[in-house]
C-alpha cells in the first residue's frame, strides 16, 4: 500500500503559503481533497473507499511539488508575480526544503554546511532520518566477515539476507521524487524550459530575463547538494543503466539547460573551488560531454549491428527520446561554457601561470600516473576474431567458445543486441584502471557477443603484475542467463590458480550461476552486468591469501596452522604467476592483447623485477618451517628459476613507440645484473613427500597433485612444468 512520506506532506503545508499555489492545488481538486484529508489524519475518500488504495494513491506523493512546478511554469520571471513568488520561495524556506529534500533523497551532502536554513528544513532532514531508521532491519546481521560474498569464502547462509523487493521499491520512490524536485528546479529557473533566441549566435546578449532571479540563488545552488547530485548522475556511463531512468535523467537534462541560460548560474557547471575536505571535482560541462560520447557510441554500435534478418535494430520509446535529449543539452552547455570562458579570457580573469603550472605538474608525473595514462587507452577496443566464410564462420584466433559461436549460427534477438550495445558502451568507460590492476576488454569488430579480457593481477596478492586473460561469450537469451567465461591462464590446463579459478578454466561465481550462493548474490538480469563480473573476478579471486577461499578454510585464519597452509598455497601461486602469466605472456603474446603486453611489462619491468626478489626472500625465510617447508623450498627453486628467464626477456623489450618521448629515467635491464643459483638441494626436513601441497581438490577432480618421488619432483621443475 503506497504512504505519503512525511517530506511530502511538511512540503505540502509550506508550499500553501505561496501565492497562487492553492488555486492550482484546485485544478486538480480531487487529488487536493484526498491529500488535505491525509494531512488531516483521515483516510476515508468520502466516499466510502480508502484513499491510499484509490486509483489516485500513487500520484499523491508528489502531488505537492507537481503543483509547484505548475505554479512556476505558470508565472514566468517576466512577469512581477514571477519575480514576487521566487523571491517568497526563498523568504519563507522553499528553495532551501527542496535543496534538503534533494539531498536526502539523492544521498549527496551539500558542499558547504550551513546554518541558515529554515525551520521546515531541519524538520523535514529529522522526519526522513527517523523514517530510514524505522525501515532498517534490527535483526540484521553484523557478524563481521572476513570473506567476500559470491567466491566460495565463508560457509554462510543461502537465505536471501534483506528484502531485494522492498529495496527496489524504495529505490523507485526516491527517484521518482528526485525526479520532481529537479524539475520544480529547472521550472523555478526558466519556466517552460526557455531557450532564448540567437542563443547560438557569436553575437548573443542574455534577454532581460533570464538575469532577473534573486542575487542569493547562486550561491545558495553553489554551496548545496545540487553539483555534487548532478555530477553523480552525469558519472553514470552506463546506457543500460540510463535506460532503466529515462525520466530522472531528462528531468536533469532539463535542469541543465536552465542552469545554462542563465547567465549567473552557468559557473555552476565548470569546475568550482574546491574546499580544503573535499576532492577535486571534475565538471559538469565535462561529465556532459562524456556522456554525450556514450550514447554516441552506443547509437553507432546499434547501427553496426544487425539482427538476423540484416535489420538495423530499433530503440525502445524512453532511449529514442533520452539520447537526443542528451545531445542536444550537452550542446546548449558546451555553448554557454565556451562562451563564459571567452569573457573570462577577454576580462584577464584567467590566469596567466595557468599553463607553466601544467607544464610544471606534466614535469612531476609519477611511474603510477603515466601508466594509467598510457594504458587507458588501450583499455576497450575491437580485435578481429570471428569472419564469414562460405556459409558459416571462421575463428582466426583461438576462442574458448569457438563451438557455441558457430551453432548459434545467425539466431540473434533485439534485446540482445541492444543490451549488448549498452554493455560496451559501459566497458570503452568504466573498466578498472589504476597501477595496482587493470581490467583490458578486445571484442570482435563485428560481432559484440565474442569477446577477451585480460585482467593484470593486483598488487600485494600472489598474482600481482601477472597478465591473465579470459574468453567470453554471451548466449543467445543474454540478459536472461550469465555469459559465459573461461580462464586460458592455466599452464596448459596443468594450474589451478584459486580455488574459484579451476585448472580446466572455469570461473567460480555466484553472479555467474557457477557457485551457489544468496539469491542476491546471483545473476539478475535487471540488476547484473558483465562489468560487474569482471570486478568481481579482479576484487574477488585475485585477492590476497587465496588459500582462504575454500569453503571452509576461513576457520583456521589467523590460526599458526591456517597461516602456514596459507603461505604454503601462495608460494606455489607465486610460481606459477611468473611462468604462466608473466613469462608465457612475454614469449607468447596473445594476438588481442599484443600491444597491452607490451607497455605493461615494458612500464612495469623494474617493478615486477623488485616485486619476484621479495617473493623469493619471504619465501626463503619460511623454508625451514617443519610442516610446510619443503614445499615452499621447491616452490622459490622454481621462482629462482623463472626469474632469472623472466630478467633475460625483460631485458629485451624497447619501448614502445608511445613512450619514445617520454623521460625514463628508469634505466635498461642487465640480464646478467642479477641472477640466482638454481642448483641448491631443498632443505631437510621430517616431513613426508605425500603431505607437500596440493591446491584444495574438493571442487575438482583436474587439481595437480605432487609426486611421491623426490627425484621425479626435481625433474618436473627441471622440465619447466609446475607442481
Amino acid at each position: 500500500m503506497p504512504t505519503i512520506p512525511p517530506h511530502s506532506l511538511i512540503a505540502f503545508g509550506l508550499f500553501l503559503r505561496l501565492p497562487g499555489y492553492a488555486e492550482v492545488l484546485l485544478k486538480e481538486r480531487k487529488k487536493a481533497q484526498c491529500l488535505l484529508r491525509l494531512v488531516l489524519g483521515v483516510t476515508d475518500d468520502g466516499n466510502g473507499g480508502h484513499i491510499l488504495t484509490s486509483l489516485l494513491a500513487s500520484s499523491l506523493p508528489t502531488l505537492p511539488f507537481t503543483v509547484l512546478k505548475s505554479l512556476f511554469d505558470a508565472t514566468p520571471l517576466t512577469t512581477d508575480d514571477g519575480l514576487l513568488l521566487r523571491r517568497m520561495g526563498l523568504d519563507i524556506g522553499v528553495v532551501h526544503l527542496l535543496l534538503a529534500c534533494l539531498s536526502v533523497l539523492s544521498h549527496h551532502a551539500p558542499r558547504v554546511c550551513t546554518s541558515g536554513f529554515q525551520h521546515e528544513t531541519q524538520l523535514i532532514l529529522s522526519a526522513m532520518q527517523v523514517a530510514t531508521s524505522t525501515g532498517l532491519n534490527p535483526t540484521q546481521e553484523k557478524t563481521q566477515n572476513y570473506w567476500a560474498k559470491g567466491t566460495g569464502f565463508g560457509t554462510g547462509s543461502t537465505t536471501s539476507s534483506w528484502d531485494a523487493e522492498q529495496a527496489l521499491l524504495r529505490q523507485r520512490s526516491e527517484e521518482e521524487h528526485v525526479t520532481c524536485l529537479l524539475q520544480v528546479l529547472a521550472s523555478y529557473i526558466n519556466p517552460g524550459g526557455y531557450l532564448p533566441k540567437e542563443f547560438y549566435s557569436t553575437t548573443y546578449i542574455p534577454p532581460t530575463e533570464t538575469t532577473l532571479l534573486p542575487s542569493i540563488v547562486p550561491d545558495l545552488l553553489e554551496q548545496s547538494c545540487l553539483v555534487p547530485a548532478i555530477s553523480s548522475y552525469l558519472r553514470n556511463d552506463s546506457v543500460l543503466d540510463m535506460a532503466r531512468h529515462v525520466p530522472l535523467y531528462r528531468a536533469l537534462l532539463e535542469l541543465l539547460r536552465a542552469l545554462a541560460v542563465c547567465p549567473t548560474l552557468i559557473p555552476l557547471l565548470l569546475p568550482l573551488e574546491v574546499e580544503a575536505n573535499q576532492d577535486t571535482a571534475v565538471a559538469i560541462e565535462v561529465l556532459l560531454d562524456k556522456m554525450k560520447g556514450c550514447v554516441d557510441t552506443y547509437a553507432s554500435r546499434l547501427k553496426c549491428n544487425k539482427n538476423s534478418k540484416g535489420k538495423m535494430e530499433e530503440e525502445s520509446e524512453g532511449l529514442a527520446l533520452l539520447i537526443p535529449d542528451i545531445q542536444d543539452t550537452a550542446q546548449i552547455v558546451r555553448v554557454s561554457t565556451d562562451r563564459l570562458k571567452q569573457q573570462q579570457v577577454d576580462m584577464n580573469e584567467v590566469s596567466e601561470g595557468a599553463c607553466s603550472k601544467s607544464e610544471i605538474n606534466k614535469n612531476k608525473e609519477t611511474i603510477e600516473e603515466k601508466y594509467m595514462r598510457v594504458m587507458k587507452e588501450l583499455q576497450f577496443d575491437t580485435y578481429e576474431m570471428v569472419v564469414e566464410e562460405g556459409n558459416g564462420i571462421k575463428f582466426l584466433i583461438p576462442h574458448q567458445f569457438e563451438s557455441n559461436v558457430k551453432s548459434s549460427g545467425d539466431a540473434n534477438n533485439s534485446s540482445r543486441t541492444r543490451r549488448l550495445a549498452q554493455e560496451a558502451v559501459t566497458l570503452s568507460t568504466s573498466l578498472p584502471l589504476s597501477a595496482s590492476s587493470s581490467v583490458f576488454v578486445r571484442c570482435d569488430e563485428e560481432r559484440l557477443d565474442v569477446m577477451k579480457v585480460l585482467i593484470t593481477g593486483p598488487a600485494d596478492t600472489p598474482y600481482a603484475n601477472g597478465c591473465f586473460e579470459f574468453d567470453v561469450y554471451f548466449p543467445l537469451d543474454y540478459p536472461e542467463s550469465p555469459p559465459f567465461i573461461n580462464l586460458q591462464t592455466t599452464g596448459n590446463h596443468t594450474v589451478r590458480f584459486n580455488p574459484n579459478l579451476y585448472n580446466d578454466g572455469k570461473v567460480c561465481l555466484s553472479v555467474l550461476n557457477t557457485w551457489h550462493g544468496r539469491p542476491e548474490e546471483k545473476w539478475n538480469s535487471h540488476t547484473s552486468s558483465f562489468l560487474q563480473v569482471l570486478v568481481s573476478i579482479q576484487s574477488l579471486i585475485l585477492v590476497n591469501e587465496p588459500y582462504f577461499n575454500e569453503p571452509g578454510y576461513e576457520r583456521s585464519r589467523g590460526t599458526p596452522s591456517g597461516m602456514a597452509s596459507s603461505r604454503e598455497y601462495d608460494s606455489n601461486i607465486r610460481q606459477a604467476t611468473v611462468k604462466w602469466a608473466m613469462l608465457e605472456a612475454l614469449k607468447t603474446p596473445s594476438p588481442a592483447f599484443k600491444d597491452v603486453l607490451t607497455r605493461h611489462f615494458y612500464m612495469k619491468r623494474h617493478e615486477i623485477l623488485n616485486q619476484c626478489e621479495k617473493w623469493i626472500g619471504e619465501m626463503e625465510s619460511y623454508s625451514n618451517d617443519k610442516r610446510t617447508g619443503r614445499a615452499i623450498a621447491h616452490s622459490t627453486l622454481a621462482l629462482k628459476r623463472y626469474y632469472n628467464q623472466l630478467r633475460i626477456e625483460l631485458s629485451k623489450l624497447k619501448p614502445p613507440q608511445e613512450l619514445l618521448d617520454s623521460d625514463d629515467d628508469s634505466g635498461t635491464i642487465d640480464p646478467e645484473a642479477k641472477h640466482y643459483s638454481t642448483d641448491q638441494p631443498a632443505p631437510s626436513t621430517s616431513k613426508p613427500l605425500e603431505d607437500l601441497p596440493t591446491v584444495p581438490s574438493t571442487s575438482s577432480s583436474h587439481t595437480t597433485s605432487i609426486n611421491d618421488d623426490m627425484l621425479a619432483v626435481m625433474k618436473m621443475i627441471d622440465d619447466d612444468v609446475t607442481i
